[in-house]
């Protein structure tokens, strides 16, 4: 289990890699194929490494203040408003979705989950970074993919470097082992390098294009695994009522450019600069210091969703498979979800195999559901116990038994207050 393996001896062992893939060659058999320039370059690339790891392990990844109340329905309403009349398609706050976190004792936002490593709520929470001891979240996942960038980067050119190596082994391969360009314990040394380089690096290079991709579609490894166990749950209603239900859009999806602004911060000079900042503004408005939703984004408590369901659509979505959903019907045009079937009977087949294609999905999915790949919310870090119930829209309510009297009594005095300034 993650939280049972010391920091300590995760950080050391990656620390202890990157020395021995990074400097033992350039002190082995390296230094009379390459260049100064080359060299110089090389070692600039681990000062970036280096750089981004110690951030990726010791910065913070970003929690909501323990004050912080969820934002009035009626507020985010007129700012959706302003935003659609400025433009009808753009991005618009998500309303609602807040959690009663059992653990902190606070209201914790869309997208947060409880760690439990870290022992506290983390905004838009990725997944417990084993290797760096830390986890990745909204305020510091751009130094976690500075960290997977370098380190690709770094081995790709340590091996466009080895090549030249490689090469002059092959042109005296007629020779005397004793007459080879390199010694015999240099070659023993880069035998061993070579096929521990080729898997990290393999394996480090999977997890960078994973990670992008979920930072061009705004989702995270744990949205990933919920998202799949919607889908889970959606197969399995059609399959058992033998019927077609509509699917519920993802909503964080607001377009590349903007997905990649909530990853990495705004500025697109800085997503690889190892100095900057670890991800987005993080929310910490004050009585005294306001905060510029427009200027500064959501800040981890607030999430802009693409508007192509309500703005009030939790997700995800709840008990999937207990909700009354909408079934989708043949119009009297023969078209179904705004898509022309000529051949019913052409669409049927089509609709049945496409249904088989998630045969492969196991388990059910109330607790303890796992992914196709076996995993389980526990398994990136989250705190099952700590997550909590989804509350009605504007407020908890009266009789849910996590959340303290003291505050459903605030939340109550805060309703009346403002249905009096109405």
């Amino acid at each position: 289990m993650i939280e049972n393996v010391p920091p300590r001896v995760t950080i050391s062992g990656v620390v202890a890699l990157i020395l021995f893939l990074a400097y033992s060659p350039q002190h082995s058999f390296l230094e009379p194929y390459i260049t100064k320039n080359q060299s110089l370059f090389f070692n600039f690339l681990l000062a970036n490494l280096w750089v981004s790891y110690y951030f990726a392990v010791t910065a913070s990844p970003g929690s909501p203040p323990k004050d912080w109340i969820p934002t009035s329905v009626d507020e985010l309403r007129r700012a959706n408003a302003k935003l659609e009349a400025h433009d009808d398609g753009q991005p618009i706050w998500a309303i609602g979705g807040e959690r009663w976190c059992s653990k902190c004792e606070a209201w914790k936002p869309r997208r947060a989950h409880h760690c439990k490593v870290c022992k506290a709520c983390v905004m838009k929470m990725d997944h417990q970074g084993p290797w760096t001891a830390n986890c990745v979240g909204m305020a510091n996942s751009a130094h976690f993919f500075r960290f997977l960038f370098y380190c690709v980067v770094s081995m790709i050119y340590l091996t466009v470097l080895m090549f030249s190596v490689y090469g002059d082994l092959f042109e005296n391969s007629d020779q005397d082992i004793h007459s080879m360009p390199i010694t015999v314990p240099q070659m023993v040394h880069m035998i061993v390098l070579s096929p521990i380089l080729f898997i990290t690096g393999f394996a480090i290079t999977i997890l960078l294009v994973r990670f992008i991709i979920q930072l061009a579609t705004n989702t995270t490894t744990i949205e990933s695994w919920e998202n799949e166990k919607y889908e889970d749950s959606m197969n399995r209603l059609r399959k058992k009522n033998k019927t077609w239900y509509k699917q519920l859009a993802y909503p964080y999806d607001i377009g590349l450019w903007e997905n990649l602004k909530e990853g990495l911060g705004k500025n697109p000079l800085a997503w690889l600069y190892v100095f900057s900042a670890g991800g987005p503004e993080v929310y910490s408005a004050t009585k005294e210091k306001k905060w510029d939703w427009e200027r500064q984004g959501g800040g981890g408590v607030r999430w802009l969703v693409n508007g192509f369901e309500p703005a009030d659509t939790v997700w995800p979505p709840v008990d999937v498979e207990k909700k009354e959903w909408k079934n989708v019907q043949f119009d009297e045009n023969g078209s179904w979800e705004g898509e022309a079937v000529v051949d019913r009977e052409k669409f049927e087949e089509r609709r049945k195999k496409w249904e088989g294609t998630k045969e492969g999905l196991g388990g059910g999915v109330g607790e303890g559901w796992k992914s196709s790949a076996g995993e389980s919310l526990a398994d990136f870090g989250v705190d099952e116990d700590g997550e909590g119930e989804l509350f009605p829209i504007g407020g908890v309510g009266d009789d849910d038994e996590d959340v303290p009297l003291g505050e459903l009594l605030r939340r109550r005095k805060a309703a009346k207050a403002a249905a009096e300034e109405e």
